[in-house]
């Protein structure tokens, strides 16, 4: 569906947490490209200190279903807890909305796989904002393996976490607030560090090793009291003896680094996020310096979505890739549930969480 460059895409924010409040509503304010018009948030997430004044034209509802019931929206997006990403969205489709929903796309790849059947046959799009795939660092290491400057990959590793219980947003900032986000820490809602931190490092391996994996092969960590993980390591097997890890922590504690690739012609690392050092077999190095840390960014996304509600242009992260990242953490999670390797066809499905 296509839509004159003219035309404001009218929308409703579902959630206002960490990433609706931070990563979602700054660009709907400040793009001309979209006018927001509805926000929905539970009774426990509404913020009073959300400046009031500057959304005076904005309805503010209590509860998805009523952000739904607005008429004439083009775009919905969903900053909700993981559980109910599916529902939400399924009801947007079939409403004939677009949708943007947060990382992951869902909890399950049966999930995934309503919502794609429904987005084929829907007059709206559905988009995924999987935004770190544009963090300065992994492009610079991106660019490096694709020029084949390292030679043939053979291993590829990423490390992410957060340092400690995952918390509300303040004002000012995302998840550093005082309360703690309550269902991140519940298995009901999605939560545990493989869907709430795994989304991102396990898209960024996928990226760089250009295919689905053959194998899955993981651990987890759950502490007493707790039922969901809040430590996750996963070994994955690729085509042509390549392998990759992902390692993601609730509380991390002394900075790891974020991405090496090791290639038959030398390695590469991205320590902090600001620069990429990558060291040759012939003994020289180099490093590409002075990037941009990583933010919350976004722009891209948004710049996709109205080319392609304007222009019908594809965007750069589609729904494969996002069903891909949802796979692969089921069959994490069932490796880690029977401490054996679990294997499937790149479009078949792990088993569904407990």
């Amino acid at each position: 569906m296509s839509r004159s460059a003219d035309d404001a895409i009218d929308v409703a924010l579902i959630g206002l947490g960490n990433s609706g409040r931070h990563y979602h509503l700054p660009h709907l304010r400040e793009d001309p490209r979209y006018r927001l018009r509805v926000i929905a948030t539970s009774r426990a997430d509404t913020s009073p200190d959300v400046d009031a004044d500057a959304d005076a034209d904005i309805e503010w509802v209590h509860g998805w279903q009523r952000a739904l019931d607005v008429p004439h929206l083009d775009l919905v997006v969903v900053a909700t807890p993981h559980d109910l990403h599916h529902p939400i969205t399924a009801a947007a489709l079939d409403r004939g909305c677009s949708v943007l929903v947060e990382k992951p796309l869902t909890v399950t790849v049966a999930e995934a796989d309503d919502l794609i059947a429904r987005a084929a046959t829907a007059p709206g799009r559905l988009f995924v904002h999987h935004q770190r795939r544009w963090e300065a660092d992994f492009l610079a290491l991106e660019e490096v393996v694709r020029s084949g400057e390292l030679g043939r990959p053979w291993r590829i590793s990423a490390t992410r976490g957060h340092q400690g219980e995952y918390r509300m947003s303040t004002a000012e900032k995302p998840h550093v607030g005082a309360r703690t986000a309550g269902w991140a820490h519940r298995r009901s809602s999605g939560g545990g560090v493989l869907r709430v931190i795994g989304p991102h490092p396990i898209d960024h391996v996928l990226r760089l090793a250009g295919s689905p994996p053959l194998s899955v092969h993981a651990r987890t960590s759950i502490e007493d009291g707790e039922d969901v993980e809040q430590w996750a390591g996963i070994d994955l097997d690729f085509a042509e003896g390549l392998t990759g890890r992902v390692d993601i922590f609730r509380r991390l504690g002394a900075p790891a680094p974020r991405f090496a690739v090791w290639g038959e012609s030398g390695m590469a690392i991205a320590p902090t996020g600001d620069r990429v050092d990558i060291f040759a077999a012939d003994g020289t190095t180099r490093s590409i310096r002075g990037l941009t840390p990583p933010g919350t960014l976004g722009a891209e996304i948004y710049d996709d979505i109205a080319a392609a509600l304007h222009a019908g242009v594809v965007p750069r992260i589609t729904v494969d890739e996002a069903r891909e990242v949802v796979r692969v953490i089921e069959l994490a999670e069932r490796s880690a549930r029977s401490s054996a390797t679990s294997r499937s066809a790149p479009g078949e499905p792990g088993d569904p969480p407990s």
